[in-house]
């Protein structure tokens, strides 16, 4: 059971993450939006992308706004970079673990299509005891994830890196 969730973590990362390129350019892939505008609970939408990098803009009628950096060619990365309301200035790193799990399990909720989502939260829970912000872990072979937080004067935000090359 456990190979087939396997498979289908990282199957799903990646198809998620790029379509086909149609032979343009080196990079047989292309990032390609995640959510839309016309998703429950989705207030603002915005994806631009050139070549091989994305930059999807979402903010939800919840009060959580996201940015996700996607990039790469044979390796993929997608950043995570969520603006949490309410979220304390805590530096405890239970907390922001706890924080990318909420996250990802309401992705997780919006549907059939994002339920790779709480694979993700899953796996962080996982790896619960040996998690350190900042550090990047393998949470199931040959995919990576790292949890951190950056600090600025308009408040904490949340960080969630995925990718399928070590980070």
């Amino acid at each position: 059971m456990r190979g087939l969730l396997i498979s289908l973590f990282a199957i799903v990362f990646f198809v998620a993450s790029c379509k086909s390129g149609g032979g343009k350019g080196d990079c047989p892939t292309t990032p390609t939006a995640i959510f839309s505008k016309d998703l429950e609970g989705v207030e603002t939408h915005d994806f631009m992308q050139t070549g091989s990098e994305g930059l999807e803009i979402v903010s939800f009628r919840n009060g959580v706004f996201l940015e996700i950096f996607q990039s790469g060619c044979d390796s993929l990365r997608q950043e995570f970079r969520f603006r949490l309301p309410n979220a304390e200035e805590e530096s405890d790193p239970a907390y922001w673990l706890q924080e990318a799990q909420n996250q990802f399990r309401a992705f997780g909720s919006l549907g059939a299509d994002y339920l790779a989502f709480s694979q993700y939260a899953d796996a962080l829970s996982a790896q619960q005891e040996d998690f350190r912000l900042a550090q990047p872990m393998e949470v199931v072979t040959g995919f990576w994830m790292q949890v951190d937080k950056i600090d600025s004067f308009d408040g904490p935000t949340l960080v969630v890196i995925l990718s399928n090359q070590e980070l």
